[in-house]
């Protein structure tokens, strides 16, 4: 299993767990991420986010275009209580094409 986040401070988190493979720095744009076909992107958050953090709000449209595109398809959406604070969390996961 494999850490993708663009932040490398969240990569320095993910580094401590010892559980991951490799730490892949990067962001969800226009480039071809560096994951092999057939594998999974999770991606998860507080749902909140999605509607108030501005970098976040282009994320889901930006995700299915990804999907059109045939870059991915989504697996699942699921939401699910006390993710962080009391907050909801939202998960996504796509599978790499």
């Amino acid at each position: 299993m494999d850490a993708l986040d663009a932040n490398d401070n969240m990569l320095a988190l993910a580094k401590e767990k010892n559980v991951y493979g490799r730490l892949i720095q990067d962001f969800l744009g226009t480039n071809r991420l560096d994951v092999e076909d057939g594998g999974f992107v999770v991606i998860s958050m507080r749902e909140v986010n999605l509607r108030k953090v501005p970098e976040y709000r282009n994320l889901e449209p930006r995700m299915a275009a990804l999907q059109s595109e045939g870059c991915w398809e989504q697996v699942s959406r699921d939401m699910f209580p006390d993710y962080c604070e009391g907050e909801e969390g939202i998960m996504f996961v796509y599978r790499v094409c």
